[in-house]
């Protein structure tokens, strides 16, 4: 199997290095979501095999793709995991989604590792020749179906990732993807297998998704989720009072009735909902050379006020500003 290592995407499973930078949903957030998903990933008389997860950069949708992920590997129902980044070598590429997919599905179960294996010494060139729909059957599909003698009858259905579609470098291969899915999940209802897709609200993605019939995939706009607001309010509140607990004892003063109720609920209106409005913000405040709560009286202060022309020292802050809030 060694076309299907070279083919792979470095760093592109959940659990590898390359992940260091997802985060897991913080505790008591997005419960209603992740509960939706896992009622989805084990339920196994659904007929709807396919989940888009939809919503806007910063939304935390890495950090829900992560945390399920994590659950479904801990219970055995994991099959693999694509994490896209736009940009990256290898990961911003559709072309090497399959192969990736494969190759965790191969490292995962001798039983899978032979299905691929006789596949590809039967048809070496397939990655280059087949279409995307076979492609798909006999590398992804296929291999989990050969982990139970009756394909339909795996007790719990496996779960496949892929994260942040629309940082792949090519919609219209990602369109055949998607395509190649989809009518190999329709051809085969019976198959224990479930799809997590997530993305932001991109034309040609929405385009896909509004052409599919509604009872064939789920959906969670996390664009419009009235949630939001309530687990970033928990998210700052945990997190600052951590970053109080480990400061106290060098800034006591300062830090005695700190945060206040209304500074939590001024960052919670500024986040409009972008989990990484906050985190950034925690990140900014939780500083060891500083005093937390001057590093919150100076965001209040920075972002109550126009941002001006001049380059600033606190870099991390203006970006976010203007990356997340325009």
């Amino acid at each position: 199997l060694d076309i299907l290592e070279r083919l792979s995407a470095v760093g592109a499973a959940y659990d590898s290095s390359g992940g260091r930078g997802r985060a897991l949903c913080a505790s008591g957030t997005r419960s209603s979501q992740l509960k939706i998903l896992k009622d989805w990933v084990l339920d196994t008389s659904s007929n709807k095999k396919l989940f888009w997860l939809s919503g806007g950069v910063g939304a935390g949708k890495s950090s829900i793709a992560q945390t399920i992920a994590k659950f479904c590997a801990e219970r055995g129902c994991l099959a693999a995991t694509f994490f896209f980044k736009a940009g990256d070598e290898t990961r911003s590429k559709v072309s090497r989604l399959i192969p990736t997919l494969s190759s965790q599905l191969a490292a995962s179960s001798e039983i899978s590792w032979r299905a691929i294996d006789e596949y590809l010494k039967r048809y070496p060139r397939a990655l280059d020749e087949k279409n995307l729909q076979e492609q798909f059957q006999w590398l992804v599909q296929y291999p989990i179906w050969s982990l139970t003698p009756n394909k339909c009858t795996l007790k719990t259905p496996k779960l496949i990732v892929i994260d942040v579609v629309d940082e792949s470098n090519d919609f219209d291969e990602l369109r055949d993807f998607l395509s190649s899915v989809v009518s190999s999940l329709a051809e085969h209802k019976c198959h224990p297998l479930r799809i997590l897709i997530t993305s932001r609200p991109e034309q040609p993605i929405d385009a896909f998704f509004a052409g599919l019939s509604k009872d064939s995939y789920a959906n969670i706009d996390l664009v419009h989720d009235d949630e939001s607001d309530n687990d970033i309010r928990l998210y700052l509140t945990d997190k600052l009072a951590h970053v109080r607990s480990k400061h106290y004892r060098d800034y006591r003063e300062s830090l005695q009735d700190w945060p206040h109720k209304s500074d939590i609920d001024w960052l919670v209106d500024r986040s409009t909902g972008h989990f990484i409005y906050a985190s950034t913000v925690v990140k900014f405040i939780d500083n060891d050379m500083e005093n937390p709560a001057l590093q919150l009286d100076y965001i209040l202060r920075r972002l109550n006020t126009e941002v001006s022309s001049e380059s600033s020292p606190y870099e991390e802050i203006d970006k976010l500003y203007t990356t997340v809030l325009t």
